[in-house]
This record gives structure tokens, C-alpha cells and sequence, in this order.
């Protein structure tokens, strides 16, 4: 119970000893885990014909982003042509 920001009463009171026994719980734990863990091991051919098939399996996906892709590329190309040709059009006209 709080009383103008002061605790009066604590139905879980702090005990320093069951903390104590609380961490090194967790550090045993953390560490029995970290030495079953290891590392998730595929050859480079399994994992490049799983990157085929998931390919393959969104065809439709794969396609639209292909596309999508490719117009944002001849979009930014376009763009900078057409203000690289503005420029010298504007360079050779003033200085005729």
C-alpha cells in the first residue's frame, strides 16, 4: 500500500538472499543453454535450391518485383537523361 508516495505495506517484501539465489539460478541456466545451442549448419547447394523453390512457389511475386524493379530503374535513367540534355541545351544556347 502507497501513502502520499511512502510504502506502507508489502505483501512481497525485498529479501536479498532469494535474489541472490534467483540469479545464479538464471546464470546456470543461461549458461547450460549456450552449450546446447549450435549453429544451424545447410550446405550452399541445399540453401541455393531452397532459394529456387521459394522462388519458384511465388512466381507471380517474383515476377511483379522483377518488373517493378526494372520500370524504377528506366524511370531514374530517364529522368537523368532528360536533365543532362536540358543542361546542354541551356549551356549552348547561351553561349550562342
Amino acid at each position: 500500500n502507497l501513502l502520499d508516495g511512502e510504502v506502507l505495506a508489502d505483501s512481497d517484501s525485498f529479501n536479498s538472499e532469494d535474489e541472490i539465489k534467483e540469479v545464479e539460478a538464471l546464470k546456470e541456466k543461461v549458461s547450460e543453454e549456450t552449450l546446447k545451442k549450435e549453429k544451424a549448419k545447410m550446405s550452399f547447394g541445399k540453401a541455393f535450391r531452397l532459394s529456387l523453390r521459394n522462388l519458384y512457389s511465388k512466381l507471380k511475386r517474383t515476377l511483379m518485383v522483377m518488373v517493378a524493379g526494372s520500370i524504377g530503374i528506366v524511370g531514374v535513367s530517364a529522368v537523368l537523361a532528360f536533365s543532362t540534355g536540358i543542361q546542354t541545351f541551356i549551356q549552348t544556347t547561351c553561349n550562342t
